[in-house]
Protein backbone atom coordinates (compact mmCIF):
# COMPACT_ATOMS: atom_id res chain seq x y z
CA UNK A 1 0.00 0.00 0.00
CA UNK A 2 1.18 3.34 -1.26
CA UNK A 3 0.36 6.76 1.22
CA UNK A 4 1.91 9.96 1.06
CA UNK A 5 4.04 11.17 3.59
CA UNK A 6 3.51 14.83 5.00
CA UNK A 7 7.19 15.10 6.02
CA UNK A 8 10.50 14.20 4.37
CA UNK A 9 11.40 10.59 5.64
CA UNK A 10 14.55 10.06 7.64
CA UNK A 11 16.20 8.11 4.84
CA UNK A 12 18.54 9.66 1.70
CA UNK A 13 16.54 10.31 -1.04
CA UNK A 14 16.85 13.08 -3.52
CA UNK A 15 14.34 15.93 -3.55
CA UNK A 16 13.37 19.98 -3.52
CA UNK A 17 10.60 21.80 -1.99
CA UNK A 18 8.52 20.82 -4.60
CA UNK A 19 8.69 17.54 -4.08
CA UNK A 20 5.95 15.13 -2.73
CA UNK A 21 6.89 12.19 -0.44
CA UNK A 22 5.70 8.40 -0.49
CA UNK A 23 6.00 4.85 1.71
CA UNK A 24 5.21 1.91 0.54
CA UNK A 25 4.62 -0.12 3.60
CA UNK A 26 7.20 2.22 5.46
CA UNK A 27 9.76 0.29 4.55
CA UNK A 28 10.45 1.78 0.48
CA UNK A 29 10.40 5.61 -0.10
CA UNK A 30 9.88 7.72 -3.05
CA UNK A 31 10.21 11.69 -3.88
CA UNK A 32 8.49 13.11 -6.77
CA UNK A 33 7.33 15.97 -8.34
CA UNK A 34 5.31 16.66 -11.21
CA UNK A 35 6.81 17.53 -14.56
CA UNK A 36 4.14 18.31 -17.47
CA UNK A 37 2.08 15.39 -18.10
CA UNK A 38 5.34 13.27 -16.12
CA UNK A 39 5.31 12.14 -12.30
CA UNK A 40 9.31 12.08 -12.12
CA UNK A 41 10.26 9.67 -9.07
CA UNK A 42 13.51 9.02 -6.63
CA UNK A 43 13.26 5.90 -4.84
CA UNK A 44 15.06 4.72 -1.43
CA UNK A 45 15.32 1.68 0.43
CA UNK A 46 17.58 -0.02 3.03
CA UNK A 47 19.39 -3.29 3.88
CA UNK A 48 17.23 -6.17 3.26
CA UNK A 49 13.88 -3.57 2.10
CA UNK A 50 15.67 -3.68 -1.17
CA UNK A 51 14.88 -6.78 -2.18
CA UNK A 52 11.09 -5.35 -2.04
CA UNK A 53 12.27 -2.55 -4.43
CA UNK A 54 10.69 -4.26 -7.72
CA UNK A 55 6.98 -4.90 -5.86
CA UNK A 56 7.05 -1.04 -4.45
CA UNK A 57 7.64 0.59 -7.61
CA UNK A 58 5.47 -1.59 -9.54
CA UNK A 59 2.31 -0.53 -6.53
CA UNK A 60 3.89 2.98 -6.60
CA UNK A 61 3.38 3.26 -10.51
CA UNK A 62 0.11 1.75 -10.20
CA UNK A 63 -0.73 4.08 -7.51
CA UNK A 64 0.49 6.93 -9.47
CA UNK A 65 -1.65 6.45 -12.63
CA UNK A 66 -4.72 5.84 -10.79
CA UNK A 67 -4.43 8.80 -8.52
CA UNK A 68 -3.20 11.92 -10.64
CA UNK A 69 -5.52 11.71 -13.46
CA UNK A 70 -2.74 13.78 -15.94
CA UNK A 71 -0.34 11.44 -14.99
CA UNK A 72 0.85 10.11 -18.39
CA UNK A 73 3.83 8.28 -17.30
CA UNK A 74 6.17 8.03 -14.05
CA UNK A 75 10.31 8.59 -15.06
CA UNK A 76 13.55 8.19 -13.78
CA UNK A 77 16.79 9.37 -14.26
CA UNK A 78 19.20 6.67 -13.42
CA UNK A 79 22.99 6.39 -13.73
CA UNK A 80 23.71 2.74 -11.98
CA UNK A 81 23.39 0.06 -14.29
CA UNK A 82 22.18 -2.43 -11.31
CA UNK A 83 19.05 0.61 -10.92
CA UNK A 84 18.49 0.75 -15.27
CA UNK A 85 18.32 -3.45 -14.61
CA UNK A 86 15.57 -3.21 -12.39
CA UNK A 87 13.58 0.17 -13.83
CA UNK A 88 13.83 -2.28 -17.16
CA UNK A 89 12.31 -5.47 -15.00
CA UNK A 90 9.42 -2.72 -13.58
CA UNK A 91 8.74 -2.16 -17.07
CA UNK A 92 10.07 1.53 -17.75
CA UNK A 93 12.09 1.59 -21.09
CA UNK A 94 15.19 4.28 -21.85
CA UNK A 95 14.36 6.96 -23.80
CA UNK A 96 17.34 9.01 -24.00
CA UNK A 97 20.39 9.89 -22.38
CA UNK A 98 21.16 12.96 -20.33
CA UNK A 99 25.12 14.08 -19.17
CA UNK A 100 26.32 10.94 -17.43
CA UNK A 101 22.17 9.44 -16.79
CA UNK A 102 19.97 7.48 -18.61
CA UNK A 103 16.17 8.58 -18.95
CA UNK A 104 13.58 5.71 -18.01
CA UNK A 105 10.05 6.14 -18.46
CA UNK A 106 6.91 3.63 -17.53
CA UNK A 107 3.77 4.75 -19.65
CA UNK A 108 0.34 4.43 -18.13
Amino acid sequence: MICQLWERPQIDIPCDGNHLFFSWKGKVFFSATRKGDFLDCHVAAKGKNKLLLREAINQFCQFAFSTYAWCEAVTACVKLKSVKNLCLNCGFVKVMDLNEYEVMMKWA
